[in-house]
């Protein structure tokens, strides 16, 4: 069992362990006897010190501190997680909870050095940063993203002009809910005589093209009314909130690029990516392969429904819903969104929201602050992560053993696209949920009137000291 976790830990977060030097630590009250560990840290000894965080939470939200095991397997591992840290550190956990996304930035301004760490949302996170109220990465010394328990590929995703504000690790449990991925029904597939999406994603040739073909052939006006409404059968169901940047990002694409100089810019407006929005619009809007529903959420109820009354081919969903179908008895598998082309290198798949760990500016305890972090990312990884992952797979009585290699797959080629999170409220949200619900396909116009608020932005990263 300790091998095949090994094995699958190691998938999850394809990096490889740094060999830099552990940073020196003048804090008071520690020892620096070195020890064995994932993470290097020395022997460290905080004197009983009060670690206080301040939790934003919400329908997702996984605390960092539990008060007791309860026979829930992820509630227990985060209990142990949390007891083993306190217990090497000689560190005491508190958390306080709040449902307003704002409040970390009050206490900040007032600079009261109340909590040790802050878990924000992401947009939130990059606002605090930009006004001046956190540290970076780079002033936390015991924090080393080579390591794996830090995600390489959405971390590369989240610096801004060479600076890395905010990280995500094993400890960000929440985040990993909100990796979007298909659900395909497996008696579909096999009644309708398709090619298998696990072969055709191996052998490279899972595109834009092929899911479109595959949607329009499944799509049947099963009670031959005229119409098609929730009675017949469909190729795909999504919610319109989720759907274009799930397609966008699946291809390769990002509504925020980055140059050369790691300094984003407006890239909405490329001809692949207009290319790319126009072409999810003609598999969606203009056909009747598309499931039309009203519902802007990420998951309707309406998806479920369809996927179990064998009526869609493939569905949408994130990380967090698939355990709300442990007890559906149709069959499904689990795989990610298509590429562009067969000549796309990699797969790419969507993190489409997270809560991140934040260090206000007002810490007088860096070092130790650093220390806890990396540790409590480090023990996730080993004992959280394992559980987490299980309940991905365990959608049903029995393991999936090619939906759990399209897992491994899916952790390795996540990326970020910052105009679906940390400016959501301007790009995702502010335009293309809009747009995508009242069909609108005027891109140009709609990039127009959000370039200069975006613009203001980078031009405040280019002079932040």
């Amino acid at each position: 069992m300790k091998k095949f976790t090994a094995i699958i830990l190691l998938i999850i977060f394809i990096t490889a362990c740094s060999s830099n030097e552990t940073p020196a630590d003048t804090s008071a009250g520690e020892t620096f006897i070195e020890e064995e560990s994932l993470d290097g840290l020395p022997a460290l000894d905080y004197s009983g010190y009060e670690f206080n965080i301040y939790t934003r939470s919400n329908n997702t939200f996984y605390k960092y501190v539990i008060e007791e095991e309860t026979g829930d397997i992820l509630n227990d591992a985060v209990y142990r997680r949390t007891r083993n840290v306190e217990a090497r550190l000689n560190v005491i956990f508190n958390e306080f909870e709040n449902t307003d996304a704002n409040a970390p930035r009050t206490i900040m301004l007032a600079g009261d050095d109340i909590y040790d760490m802050y878990n924000a949302r992401c947009t939130h996170a990059f606002a605090f940063w930009l006004e001046g109220l956190t540290v970076e990465i780079s002033d936390l010394p015991y924090i080393d993203l080579d390591k794996p328990y830090w995600n390489k590929t959405t971390n590369e995703s989240l610096t801004l002009n060479k600076r890395q504000y905010v990280a995500i690790g094993a400890a960000n449990i929440g985040a990993y809910d909100f990796i979007f991925t298909l659900l395909f029904n497996k008696k579909l597939i096999n009644d309708l005589a398709f090619d298998s999406p696990y072969d055709l994603i191996s052998s490279g040739k899972w595109t834009m093209d092929k899911m479109d073909e595959m949607m329009r052939e499944a799509s049947s006006d099963l009670n031959g009314d005229g119409k098609f409404d929730i009675n017949d059968r469909y190729g795909y169901a999504s919610g319109q909130h989720i759907t274009l940047p799930a397609f966008w990002i699946g291809a390769g694409l990002f509504s925020v690029s980055k140059d050369s100089d790691d300094v984003p810019y407006l890239s909405a407006g490329d001809e692949k990516f207009v290319e790319v929005f126009n072409k999810v619009f003609d598999m969606t809007k203009n056909s009747d392969a598309w499931f039309k529903t009203p519902d802007a959420g990420n998951v309707p109820s309406t998806s479920i429904t369809l996927l179990s009354g064998n009526q869609t081919l493939f569905m949408d969903t994130q990380v967090f819903d698939i355990n709300r179908l442990r007890g559906m008895d149709t069959d499904f598998g689990i795989i990610l969104y298509p590429k562009y082309d067969e000549l796309q290198e990699n797969y790419r798949v969507r993190f489409g929201f997270y809560d991140a760990f934040v260090v206000p500016k007002s810490n007088s305890e860096l070092v130790l602050t650093s220390a806890v972090i990396e540790a409590l990312n480090s023990e996730s990884y080993e004992t959280v992560m394992p559980v987490y992952y299980e309940l991905c797979l365990k959608t049903r009585n029995s393991r999936d053993g090619e939906s759990e290699a399209m897992l491994d797959l899916i952790f390795k080629n996540l990326v970020i696209d910052i105009g679906d999170t940390m400016w959501s409220d301007r790009i995702r949200d502010g335009v293309f949920t809009n747009m995508f619900l009242g069909n609108d396909r005027n891109i140009a116009s709609k990039l127009a009137s959000m370039a200069n608020s975006i613009q203001s932005d980078i031009d405040k990263i280019l002079d932040m000291k």
